[in-house]
């Protein structure tokens, strides 16, 4: 398979968005949303489930591609956009786009609001 990269920022595919960025690519983004003063900033972290619940729930879908950005959160989303012919450049965990978003928040002395459904999840 010889398949020319494509090389974008934005990939929408099986009906969900994703911001093809690394680690600092996300921090960058997001400090530069925070200078435009473009909040809330909504991100939503991709994995093989969360696709599935996208394709089955056009609400999932939508809150998905509405998010100002999307990190994909699971090594094997990568591996097939790979053999899709993007360019990904890693997989951008969710606990550590978080630790990064916090420390950016500290800082900048912003405020945070977490959203969940436990305290102890939180």
């Amino acid at each position: 398979m010889n398949r020319k990269k494509r090389n974008t920022e934005v990939v929408h595919i099986w009906g969900v968005k994703f911001n093809l960025l690394d680690l600092k690519g996300f921090i960058r983004r997001i400090s530069l949303l925070i200078d435009n003063n473009l909040v809330p900033i909504h991100i939503t972290g991709i994995g093989p489930e969360t696709v599935v619940h996208a394709y089955r729930n056009r609400i999932v879908s939508e809150s998905i591609n509405q998010s100002s950005l999307t990190n994909i959160d699971n090594i094997f989303i990568v591996i097939i956009l790979r053999l899709l012919g993007y360019k990904v450049p890693s997989r951008v965990a969710t606990p550590d786009l978080f630790e990064q978003l916090l420390m950016l928040a500290a800082k900048r002395n912003l405020k945070v609001f977490i959203l969940g459904a436990k305290k102890d999840i939180l």
